[in-house]
């Protein structure tokens, strides 16, 4: 049995679709999962931090023992410019609209360090709950903090 579940199966799927998306389309933008890679010394900006935040979860119907799940992605970028930082976030959000590939993840068999996927079903973006600049006003900011966009979607994974 594989140690990943749908959660982080999502998130690795979005992480992974939009690392393709932007090592086609642009040029030097990583894309992480934790807040302790953006302000690791290893990356500069521009980088899009995506996680899954929040799942919503509501019978399916009377009496059913299967779940709706709806599931809360922040998607937080850094970026050079206020530029920049508008056209990352067009970006995402015209990438993501389409959906992308579900994949389920699991560690190849005796190996740790390698992942092998198979792709199960798609991701449907639902809505966009939040879209804008995040405004920290403080004397020691970090300097990657000082063009962020931080974007709340809300997804659904429909398996094959």
């Amino acid at each position: 049995m594989s140690y990943f579940r749908e959660t982080r199966c999502l998130e690795n799927s979005i992480i992974d679709y939009l690392t393709t998306s932007f090592n086609a389309d642009w040029s030097d933008v990583d894309v992480v999962k934790t807040f302790k890679e953006v302000y690791s010394n290893t990356l500069t900006v521009p980088i899009v931090c995506v996680r899954v935040i929040n799942d919503t979860n509501r019978r399916r119907e009377l009496g059913a023992n299967t779940l709706w799940v709806e599931y809360d992605v922040m998607i937080d970028i850094f970026a050079r410019s206020d530029s920049q930082r508008l056209d990352l976030a067009d970006y995402v959000k015209d990438k993501l609209k389409d959906g992308c590939t579900y994949y389920t993840y699991s560690h190849a068999s005796g190996d740790k360090e390698t992942l092998e996927t198979t792709a199960a079903g798609d991701v449907f973006m639902l809505r966009i709950n939040t879209n804008g600049r995040v405004e920290l006003y403080t004397d020691d900011l970090d300097p990657k903090d000082r063009y962020r966009h931080s974007m709340s979607i809300t997804f659904r994974v429909s398996l094959s």
